[in-house]
């Protein structure tokens, strides 16, 4: 493949990060491409990562969110990576601080620490039902967890019985004495 005229070179990896630590520091003189790592290992970044599990992994990642503000220290992350599950909550909590800032509004940092639960994340559990299950003997959660508990009563049931019957044919095949489920040979001892 050739490379369009027009188009601009491709960057180096210093450049990335010079750009990268002038994004991150706009107040300060970025550093020159040569000096970029040496000054982001300087700056001593942090990294906020999400991890997935589908929705309860976005629930319990909106509970650190919460956590991590109330400790003070979520204002000090610079960078967020997320999979799968934690993507819900980590792509919901940029698109909140973007708008924010375009709407003037106090930082979510700030407004997760306020006593009160911010409107957005009062929409969240609103809006997404996946974080707000409904409770009741109607909801679907209630009736899911007590299918899931008889489920396993009968799989534990059927297989006490079917111990209870194996055992009760090996003690009538060995005249009703003793009941032995598993026989073991004896072992021979070495050198004799």
């Amino acid at each position: 493949m050739s490379r369009d005229l027009d188009s601009p070179a491709p960057l180096s990896f210093e450049q990335v990060l010079a750009e990268e630590f002038r994004l991150l520091h706009p107040a300060e003189q970025p550093p020159a491409p040569a000096d970029a790592l040496r000054a982001h290992a300087d700056a001593q970044h942090a990294a906020l990562c999400f991890s997935g599990g589908g929705v309860r992994s976005a629930s319990f990642n909106l509970g650190v969110l919460q956590g991590f503000a109330e400790a003070g220290i979520l204002g000090t992350v610079d960078y967020l990576s997320t999979v799968s599950g934690g993507g819900y909550i980590g792509g919901w909590f940029s698109a909140w601080r973007l708008r924010a800032r375009q709407r003037a509004e106090p930082e979510p940092c700030d407004q997760l620490t306020s006593g009160t639960e911010p409107p957005a994340v009062a929409r969240l559990r609103e809006l997404i039902k996946f974080l707000d299950p409904r409770t009741g003997w109607l909801g679907a959660d209630t009736w899911t967890l007590g299918g899931t508990i008889l489920r396993n009563l009968l799989v534990t049931w059927l297989l006490l019985m079917l111990i209870t019957v194996v055992a009760t044919r090996q003690s009538r095949r060995t005249g009703g004495g003793e009941v032995t489920l598993f026989s073991v040979a004896p072992r021979e001892t070495i050198g004799n």
